[in-house]
């Protein structure tokens, strides 16, 4: 993987989620990248990771071919005209978030659940989220709790990654209750 261009995103990503959530940027600003999962190249180029799951056996977070395809797949599917927000479980290495806010029309927000400061530290060192993050159109909510959910409570689609819901470990575990590893779709009553 490209280490410049990993830097250079990671810069872009900063700059606008300093604006945006100071805290969260020095969160992830502060980890250190020896730290960070190790990367594994796929056969289109692009990068995925394996995460072990509560078994101890690795699960990969994106496909090993094609994760840039899988996501395109992913948000296609996904994708309702009425819904004004949609919120994510599981940020990974963002794949299907940046497919998901490409398929959208730019006044759609799309809010991101992710416990693992590391998973989203890797995400914004390999893609561009800048301009969603400036424009406002993404909100990332790391590590969150059920306080941190409840202005959620809003009509909304609720989208859970069904890696997450399958690993197994605690988070999975959160991710569960809220949806099952399948996507809940609320009325759009705004």
């Amino acid at each position: 993987p490209d280490t410049a261009a990993a830097s250079s995103q990671w810069a872009k990503n900063l700059t606008a989620l300093r604006l945006r959530d100071p805290e969260l940027a020095s969160a992830l600003d502060g980890l250190d990248d020896g730290d960070l999962p190790k990367l594994e190249p796929t056969r289109s180029g692009a990068v995925t990771v394996a995460r072990d799951n509560a078994a101890g056996r690795a699960v990969y977070l994106h496909s090993r071919y094609d994760p840039a395809a899988e996501a395109r797949k992913w948000a296609d599917h996904h994708t309702e005209e009425d819904k004004f927000c949609y919120i994510v479980g599981g940020f990974a290495l963002g794949y299907h978030i940046k497919a998901l806010l490409e398929t959208l029309p730019e006044n759609i927000i799309v809010v991101a659940l992710d416990p693992d400061l590391q998973m989203l530290r890797l995400a914004l060192d390999r893609l561009d989220f800048s301009a969603e993050l400036a424009r406002q159109q993404l909100a990332i909510v790391a590590q969150p709790t059920l306080h941190d959910l409840r202005p959620l409570e809003q009509p909304a689609r609720v989208l859970l990654r069904p890696d997450v819901a399958h690993r197994g470990d605690d988070e999975a575990g959160r991710s569960r209750a809220v949806g099952a590893g399948r996507q809940v779709a609320h009325g759009n009553e705004a």
